[in-house]
Order: structure tokens, then sequence, then C-alpha cells
């Protein structure tokens, strides 16, 4: 980037990044992530992890009064507690729901003959039910003590952007950024600000996942347990009625399942969140102001975004 006359700064064509491989261990870990998450995937990507982690690339630069990207910052996490909210709001109605529907089916009289742990996935789809709207409750009531985002983004206090950013991110005071002076300022057209280093902090992203968690394992061990049921005849009573009622409940339920996973891994078109797909009017942006923007793209981080110096 060269300086031109009257303070303007001329772009330069500049090779294509070269795509670092992941590690391997980095891929097991998102599998093994993405398999536990299956039952409320797209719940877990679009209102926790994705957020947390669009957030996390904004907040060194949105944190401070004066900071460039404190008007983004400010409308992520309102954006991310407006989701939040609507989701804990399901948790309650989905864990009464499904509450109710376990309570029914344990009054029915073919659960006497059914196998013992076709009894145990009901018990502890009804226990697990009760704890995610317990904790449903919790989250709805914590966001309400943190307070509603004014109407006007500049009327957002530093202590009011922290209560909400360290809900899921932690300050890494290990890797602290310096401006050119070795300071710990950053200076640009606008005026002065400090620079503050942010991590996902994985412990309140399971927290705020929790919830979603119990409810869609909860339906999970119900359907569980259901099947149990259904295909007791199978294994201690002679071929009949219900054992053919057993074998078409197995082949419509493995259909199913089939269609849930394809619908929850593969079966939606990408969705761009809070404008997450923008990195080119960032990059630009942060070139104009001087500011270092880290730019994620999907899952493959720039040989760029490297040379920037961001954890």
């Amino acid at each position: 980037m060269n300086a031109a006359p009257g303070g303007l700064q001329r772009r330069q064509t500049a090779p294509p990044p070269l795509k670092l491989k992941k590690p391997i261990s980095s891929q097991a870990l998102r599998l093994m992530v993405l398999l536990v998450t299956l039952p409320y995937h797209r719940f877990f990507l679009y209102n926790t992890l994705r957020p947390t982690e669009i957030i996390e690339r904004y907040a060194p630069h949105g944190t401070e009064d004066g900071s460039p990207q404190r008007e983004k910052i400010y409308d992520l996490l309102k954006n991310w507690r407006e989701r939040k909210k609507g989701e804990l709001e399901f948790i309650s109605i989905a864990g009464v729901a499904i509450t109710a529907i376990v309570t029914a089916t344990l009054s029915w009289g073919t659960v006497e003959a059914c196998h013992w742990i076709g009894i145990f996935f009901f018990y502890a789809s009804l226990i697990i039910s009760i704890i995610g709207m317990l904790l449903s409750a919790q989250q709805s009531t914590l966001l309400t003590l943190l307070g509603e985002f004014p109407e006007d983004w500049k009327e957002a206090k530093t202590k009011f952007i922290e209560g909400y950013i360290h809900q899921l991110l932690t300050e890494d005071n290990s890797k602290k950024r310096h401006d050119a002076e070795g300071n710990h300022v950053h200076r640009d057209g606008d005026g002065c600000y400090r620079l503050r280093s942010w991590r996902v902090s994985w412990q309140m992203v399971f927290v705020w996942q929790i919830p979603m968690m119990a409810v869609g394992y909860s339906f999970l061990f119900y359907i569980i347990g259901l099947t149990v049921l259904i295909c007791t005849p199978l294994i201690n009573q002679p071929w009949g009625d219900n054992s053919k009622i057993a074998i078409g409940y197995l082949a419509i339920s493995g259909l199913a399942w089939g269609i849930f996973i394809y619908c929850s891994l593969f079966g939606y078109r990408n969705v761009s969140l809070d404008n997450d797909l923008d990195d080119d009017d960032d990059e630009d942006d942060s070139q104009s102001r001087g500011v270092p923007v880290q730019v994620v793209r999907g899952q493959e981080i720039t040989q760029s975004d490297q040379k920037v110096g961001y954890p």
C-alpha cells in the first residue's frame, strides 16, 4: 500500500492468499462437535457459535469509546441478544411439549411390557427437558439483567458493551496488541482508543448452548425410548402383527432420520449472518482507517491474516 498525495491510499493488486490447511486435530475436534450437536446443529451454529466467532473478530477495535468498529460490535451484540431471546422462548415451549408427550406415553398400557431400556430413556428425556427449561429461564433472566440495547449505538457505554462481550469472550492479556510505537493505544484519524485482545470463551459457548442441547437430546431420548417400546415384540414375542408394526416403524423411522440428518447438515444454502460475508467491504474500510481486521472466509485463514499478528 503506497501513500498518495492528499493522504489518500492507492490499492495494489496483491497475489491471491495462500490457503493454510487445518491440522488434523482441529478437523477431529470439529467432527466431534458436529456429531454432539447434530440434534440441534443449526440452532448451535447460528445462535451461539458463529455469532461468537464474528464478535471475536470485531471486539478488539469495537470495545472502547472512539474505536472504529464500535457501531459494528453494537449491532452484532444486539442481534445476538435478540436471536438468543427467541431461542430461549422456543426452548420453553418445546420443553413443555416434550414433557407432556413423555408423561402421556408413560400412561400407555403397553409400557408395562416394554424393555427396561425404553423406560430409562423416557425418564431421561423427562428430566433433561425439565433441566433445559430451568436453564432457559436462568439465561432469559440474565439477558434481562444485562439490559436492553439503546436505540442509538452512540448511547451504549463501554461498561454496557463489556457486560455482553464477557458473556461470550474472555480478554487475553497474554497477547496485548501494540501500535507502531509499542503502546497499547491505537491512533487513527478519528482519535485514540485502547487496543484489547479477546478470544472465544469455550466455557461460555458451552453454557449458552446447554438449554438447546437439553431440549434436543430430550426429543432424541424420547424417540429412542419409543423405538424400544415399539420394537420390544421383536425380542420377547412370537412373530405376529406387533412384529410387523415394528418392522414398518423401523423403515419409516430410518427414512425420517435420513431426511433430518440431510436437512441439518446439507439441506440449507449458506446463510449470511450479521453480514459476515461482507469481508471485502470491512477490509477496504480497515485499510482506509489503518485498522487491521482479521478476515476469516468460511473455515480457511489466509496468509495475509497471519501477518496481522492476531491470535
